[in-house]
Formats: structure tokens, C-alpha cells, sequence
């Protein structure tokens, strides 16, 4: 559809500052899990860069978990969010995320 194609496109221009392709991973990966296709979009977040998009890899990562049932897996990847240095923008909803797991 119109926005894999763009978020597609975005990733492909050479140009493209690594945040901007990082979002457009960040979009193809919504646009899989919209599909209910939970596996596509964990390979493109993992494919995430480490340094200053760690945190949103892990916690959407623990988000995908959370939607698969694999509780250690959110439990992990939450955690990975609130060890970030220096703290994540992400760590309050990563600390919501495991307050809620059981």
C-alpha cells in the first residue's frame, strides 16, 4: 500500500540521515504488525541501529513480545529500555510495560 511504498522509499535514499531511515524501519515495522505479521515487524526492529535507537528497538521489541505472550522476552527487552545510558525518553512506558506484566 501507499505507506510501505513510502516508508520503502525512505530507507533507500542514500542521502537519508540514519534517523530518517530508522523512522521509515520504524513505519514499515507498523505497517507488519497492522498485517498481524509480528515476526516481519521484529526483523525490522531489530535491524534498528544500536547508539541512539537502542531503546526504541527494545521497547517496541518488548511490545512484540507482549503481543506473542513471551512474558521473559518483554521482561528482557523493558529492562534493556530502563538500563539505557543515559535514560531513555522511552523508560516510563517501558516501566509501565513490566509494572503490568504479571
Amino acid at each position: 500500500d501507499a505507506a510501505e511504498a513510502a516508508f520503502g522509499e525512505a530507507q533507500r535514499v542514500k542521502a537519508a540521515r540514519t534517523a530518517l531511515r530508522a523512522a521509515a524501519r520504524v513505519g514499515m515495522a507498523k505497517v507488519q504488525e497492522q498485517r498481524g505479521q509480528l515476526e516481519a515487524a521484529a526483523l525490522l526492529y531489530e535491524e534498528l541501529p544500536g547508539g541512539g535507537f537502542g531503546d526504541l528497538r527494545e521497547f517496541n521489541m518488548g511490545r512484540l513480545a507482549m503481543a506473542q505472550e513471551d512474558i521473559e522476552a518483554a521482561r528482557r527487552h523493558f529492562q534493556a529500555v530502563l538500563d539505557q545510558r543515559p535514560p531513555s525518553v522511552l523508560g516510563n512506558w517501558a516501566s509501565e510495560a513490566l509494572a503490568y506484566l504479571p
